[in-house]
């Protein structure tokens, strides 16, 4: 049997993203975009429970991503 690989949130993210952009289309299913990123969907339910999630949490890491640059620059 093969050895299940662990996935990290970011791997997730960033695979998303190259889905997204490669494909210019958003993944339409988990089931797909787990074949295409050749993870388990077990690793990705550890994660997230739906595409929608995806988008969420991505679209939350860049709005904190900015807001920390915003902070740290002096002319804000």
């Amino acid at each position: 049997m093969a050895k299940k690989k662990k996935i990290e949130k970011n791997t997730i993210f960033k695979t998303y993203i190259e889905q997204t952009l490669l494909g210019e289309k958003m993944p339409k299913s988990v089931f797909l975009f787990c074949k295409h990123a050749k993870i388990q969907e077990s690793e990705f339910y550890k994660h997230f429970g739906s595409l929608d999630g995806v988008r969420s949490a991505i679209f939350e890491a860049f709005y904190k991503n900015a807001m920390e640059l915003l902070t740290k620059n002096e002319n804000f």
